[in-house]
């Protein structure tokens, strides 16, 4: 029986490499890099380590179905012919990585298919986990995947596949893998343009975790394509506030349905993820909630002046700075996980629907004496429900 293991060479140069797998690469009789065309390829080659490649299956096969088809079967060939192997990827070796996948189905199909397979001829295969590089990602972000909502994708497939399908645009931010060239970016872009705003926000990720070639590129998505450093160690992140505001139906107790539509708030969001980035104001990334308590008290005391002085342009003025603590606890609530602007719209938009069941639903109240005592029997009885 003859060893096959499948290790990742991680997000950059030999650094990101694990113990393990270093000690695999000096053990194993033979080292197959999928690509050379990474960091890691130089080091192992100033470490001694010998290894050869399979680039030149990219230069015989024009579809990257065919490309990894036959780079699984070359490997799997490899190993049949007795000797130790060590398959080596980028990233992580189950993240974004078809030839791992295909090569695993076949191992095990040749595995269980004959049950008098002779012993010799099985593979025994062992995964060798790296990091990834959604990891890397993730440091230069500054996010947790489990608050942000994070959803990977394959950008390449929308180059490379049906054209004609519409990107479905998850509730949640989008890492967009394998980004590797502006004909993929354009197509993204092309995609994204269905769901989201020309003006949303992107961010570029180039070389991420590679010291002194990292760099993160925030442009508008309408230029996504204009970047020109485009290759196989890039990728997109598109957060969830830059999905164009969606249009949500609504149904009363009447069953008639109204639009809500948040997409106005769009651009002041996207300022404050902005400010809140990893490189965006120093003072505005050291705020919280009860640090923000003093500023909103205030704004608030300057619209009850704007109000008394009966000046309407000082007014617009100062209920754009409440409208503006209200974003900023929102966007600081969502990058913890905690709730989103669009949560907070949608649960005052409901609240006003239901307590004025006269004017949405079937209900009687004629006078404003009555609508505040339905309005109070309503609310006494949300509170009994939530009790």
């Amino acid at each position: 029986m003859s060893k096959l293991w499948i290790a990742g060479l991680g997000p950059g140069n030999a650094n990101y490499i694990t113990e393990e797998t270093m000690r695999i690469l000096n053990q194993a009789q033979k080292v197959i890099l999928r690509t050379d065309k990474h960091p890691a390829a130089d080091d192992l080659k100033t470490m001694g380590i010998p290894y050869s490649s399979c680039d030149h299956f990219y230069e015989d096969n024009d579809a990257f179905e065919e490309v990894y088809q036959n780079i699984a079967e070359y490997i799997l060939h490899e190993a049949l012919q007795g000797a130790d192997i060590c398959y080596c990827v980028p990233g992580h070796p189950k993240v974004a990585e078809d030839t791992v996948h295909i090569l695993l189905n076949r191992i095990d199909m040749m595995n269980t298919s004959d049950s008098h397979i002779n012993q010799e001829n099985q593979i025994e295969v062992n995964i060798l986990p790296a990091l990834s590089f959604y990891d890397t990602v993730l440091v230069a972000l500054d996010i947790d995947p489990m608050k942000q909502q994070l959803m990977i994708l394959d950008a390449a497939s929308l180059y490379y596949g049906d054209k004609t399908k519409r990107l479905p645009l998850p509730e949640a931010s989008c890492l967009f893998a394998q980004v590797y060239h502006p004909l993929i970016a354009s197509e993204l872009k092309l995609a994204l343009l269905d769901e989201v705003s020309p003006e949303a926000e992107a961010v570029i990720l180039y070389h991420v975790g590679i010291q002194g070639e990292e760099e993160l590129v925030y442009c508008q998505l309408a230029e996504l394509d204009h970047y020109k450093q485009f290759d196989h160690l890039t990728s997109v992140y598109l957060p969830l506030y830059n999905t164009e505001g969606r249009t949500t139906r609504i149904q009363n107790d009447n069953h008639e349905i109204m639009d809500m539509d948040t997409e106005s708030l769009t651009p002041l969001v996207e300022v404050f993820h902005r400010l809140l980035a990893p490189d965006g104001c120093p003072w505005d990334r050291e705020q919280t909630h009860d640090s923000l308590k003093p500023y909103l008290l205030e704004e608030a005391h300057e619209v009850l002046e704007a109000i008394e002085e009966k000046d309407m342009d000082h007014l617009k003025e100062e209920l754009g700075d409440v409208l503006m603590q209200v974003v900023f606890h929102s966007v600081l609530a969502a990058n913890r996980g905690d709730f989103t602007l669009e949560e907070v719209i949608h649960g005052i938009t409901d609240k006003m629907i239901r307590r004025h069941p006269h004017v949405f639903g079937d209900a009687v109240a004629e006078t404003p004496e009555e609508v505040a005592l339905l309005w109070q029997r309503i609310k006494d009885e949300e509170k009994q429900q939530e009790a």
